[in-house]
């Protein structure tokens, strides 16, 4: 077996630890290394278990040499029992039962490390490393958590495999491990130097070490390590992720123009000129004609405004065709006259509504009777639909002047109230008439809709507001999370790395067990929304969703791979170290 430092050098933040440090460690024996503090006994400790680097130097080791280390901090796996810990991936066999007696911890294997004071959990600690069978033990100072009885047992055990193991020994307990060592060393002035030796050194014969990695195990244990934090976490994260989806859902919804809606005179624009020439509407309506205007209805000595249309055309709402003095109400008409008047449905049937209008000078009235109540898709715009031709006839039959015999010539003559008949392209025209300022332009649906859009814009822009800040607190939360998550796993996966995992496995695991949660909780949760919306008859976006969640996964898959690259054996000693200061 070989184990040699050879001429190393070492600094810390500008202190020189080690200047041409030359040593060999290939013999058996109890080494105790001594020294100040801050003179390096943990760094050389580190450089010789391999995980820490050297800015000088070689160390040279045999690659079939195996090295467990007992670390000052008695690191343990909160996650797992004393058992689990002691055990980890290899088989349990009579060495594991002999070293647990002698370290009498037999009784603590059912306990969580946070459950045992700290001299169980460094005895904990010494067992798990001890069971690794290595041929070569680190420890650093591995009795200072324990009672005077726990120092005797575990250095009297270390000692017993001195005989044919390396057992390297870092403390400050010099009176202590007198009794123990074979060879007493000192870190001063940069080097080791030997103050004592109670044998001849010999060279040590390599016992193979039968204990073989357990790759379900490893996979068992970095599941157990991971399991409840990376669920709890996942489903908080999809929780954000669909809540940032429902508010863009909403907000798609919400601001959509809803441009099917239903109306009697939907494919309709009224316009009012005020005297200004009406050839121009010419070009923007299949049909253009003069329409009587109707004042607002006294109801219970109230004026209410109701827009008061003739039936259109292509009217495919009611399927009523009707008659001189008939009229349709939509439902909002209804509920002020049934409100107003104590009427129900059934008796607004037939009810007789007077109507006003104004011709020259003059206010003149019509009977009407409601026939039907029409469903429209208009809010609270209240609507009354009248017969054209009925009307017009009835104006006909009512003389007027010498220049106008009827009210009908002069209606035809006279109006600044029209009516444009567009079909399918209602929607261009108003966009295209709502632009002249000489006009008043009305429309059923697209006019509270112009009427809204400044106030509408508004909403919208607070509503994304909401959205990006959303989106952002979602990407911190996945960023920040990730990244403690990791951190905090990093000092598990370097025990699990030190017990002989190795780290090509550790990361293969991790990443496998980290993204099945992803696959099965975000997923599930997904479809959960998508039939929840589709149930309510929403549309939805299924590229935008994709595209947001994809974004998700590669950012939470970016952060796992920036912190697992911090995984290397090189930066255990490190990672352990900012384990316990967290």
């Amino acid at each position: 077996m070989h184990l040699e430092l050879k001429n190393i050098h070492k600094t810390f933040d500008k202190h020189v630890l080690f200047q041409n440090l030359n040593f060999n460690f290939s013999y058996c024996g109890f080494y105790f290394i001594s020294g100040s503090s801050g003179s390096g006994k943990s760094t050389l400790l580190n450089i010789l278990a391999g995980y820490e680097d050297v800015d000088n130097g070689e160390r040279c080791i045999d690659s079939d040499v195996s090295i467990a280390c007992i670390f000052q901090n008695y690191e343990l796996i909160d996650e797992l029992t004393v058992q689990e810990n002691i055990i980890m991936i290899h088989d349990e066999n009579e060495y594991c039962t002999d070293i647990l007696q002698q370290l009498n911890i037999t009784d603590l294997l059912s306990r969580y490390p946070k459950e045992l004071s700290q001299g169980q959990r460094q005895r904990v600690g010494i067992a798990r490393a001890l069971f690794c069978q290595p041929q070569i033990i680190i420890c650093d100072e591995p009795t200072e958590s324990l009672d005077i009885d726990n120092k005797e047992r575990v250095l009297n055990l270390l000692k017993k495999l001195s005989h044919d193991h390396v057992v390297i020994v870092a403390s400050h307990e010099t009176l202590l491990l007198k009794n123990y060592y074979d060879y007493h060393y000192e870190l001063k002035d940069y080097q080791l130097y030997l103050k004592d030796q109670h044998h001849q050194m010999k060279t040590m014969r390599i016992i193979k070490n039968n204990s073989n990695v357990n790759s379900h195990k490893t996979r068992q244990i970095i599941h157990k390590i991971i399991h409840k934090r990376t669920m709890l976490q996942t489903i908080f994260m999809s929780l954000l992720i669909l809540m940032q989806l429902t508010i863009n859902q909403i907000g798609t919804n919400l601001f959509v123009e809803n441009k099917d809606g239903i109306a009697v005179n939907k494919n309709s624009i009224y316009v009012k000129t005020y005297g200004h020439n009406s050839d121009i509407l010419n070009r923007y309506s299949q049909a253009k004609r003069p329409i009587l205007e109707f004042s607002s209805v006294p109801i219970k000595n109230k004026l209410v405004k109701i827009n008061i249309y003739p039936q259109s055309v292509d009217d495919s709402v009611s399927h009523i065709h009707l008659k001189q003095n008939e009229i349709l109400i939509n439902q909002n008409v209804a509920d002020i006259l049934k409100n107003q008047f104590q009427l129900t449905d059934q008796e607004l049937i037939n009810y007789k509504l007077d109507l006003n209008y104004q011709l020259g000078q003059s206010q003149y009235t019509i009977q009407f009777q409601i026939i039907n109540i029409v469903q429209e898709d208009v809010n609270d715009l209240k609507q009354i639909y009248y017969s054209y031709n009925g009307v017009n006839s009835y104006l006909k039959e009512k003389k007027f002047t010498v220049e106008f015999p009827t009210q009908y010539d002069y209606l035809m003559q006279n109006s600044d109230f029209y009516e444009l008949q567009c079909g399918t392209d209602v929607e261009h025209y108003f966009q295209s008439l709502i632009k002249n300022n000489d006009f008043s332009i009305q429309h059923s649906i697209f006019s509270e809709q112009q009427d809204n859009l400044g106030q509408k814009s508004l909403y919208q822009f607070m509503f994304m507001i909401i959205q990006i800040i959303l989106g952002i607190v979602t990407i911190i939360y996945i960023i920040y999370i990730t990244w403690k998550d990791v951190t905090k796993n990093l000092t598990s996966l370097s025990i699990l790395h030190a017990v002989g995992v190795p780290m090509s496995e550790i990361k293969k695991n991790y990443f496998t067990e980290k993204l099945k949660y992803l696959v099965i909780i975000i997923p599930f949760l997904m479809c959960i929304w998508i039939i929840l919306f589709v149930f309510l008859h929403q549309d939805i976006n299924y590229l935008r969703i994709l595209g947001y969640i994809i974004v998700c996964y590669s950012l939470y898959i970016i952060v796992l791979f920036i912190k697992m690259k911090n995984l290397r054996q090189k930066n255990i000693s490190i990672i352990l170290k900012e384990g316990v200061d967290s």
